[in-house]
């Protein structure tokens, strides 16, 4: 459903949602790209990548899990220990569609495009604050 593309520590990576499988995270090897991460999605539809005080993150549009869009969604934080994105935040969502990043002076922000509840598409869209710990 969507490729984000971004840089990481030199590296160029490729994060696609998937729908109906996990969603896979590539680095280019300089010849091709290759899977390096498998995380698991429930009818992804997005993937943001951001960065916070040199911290890399990705934010996740889960967007119906079984019969129900209310699911939540997920933010992953780079683990250098792992090499891999770790959960980091489940944020409450209802079909989500899409995850935008920005920055207002100091302050980041975090906005999620929901589509539908389960009965209506007459929803509203959220944006989240960074408090230096967590989105809110």
């Amino acid at each position: 459903r969507d490729w984000e593309h971004f840089v990481m520590g030199g590296a160029h990576f490729l994060v696609v949602a998937n729908d109906e499988t996990p969603s896979e995270l590539f680095r280019w090897n300089g010849m091709e790209f290759i899977s390096v991460q498998t995380i698991p999605t429930k009818r992804a539809r997005d993937w943001e990548h951001f960065v916070i005080d040199n911290v890399h993150f990705l934010a996740l549009a889960n967007y119906k899990a079984g019969s129900t869009y209310q699911t939540d969604s997920a933010i992953f934080r780079w683990d250098d220990l792992t090499s891999a994105f770790t959960p980091f935040q489940l944020i409450p969502t209802q079909g989500a569609y899409n995850w935008r990043h920005f920055a207002v002076g100091d302050t980041h922000y975090l906005a999620v495009a929901n589509h539908f509840n389960d009965s209506s598409y007459l929803i509203h869209s959220q944006i989240f604050t960074w408090n230096s710990v967590c989105f809110t």
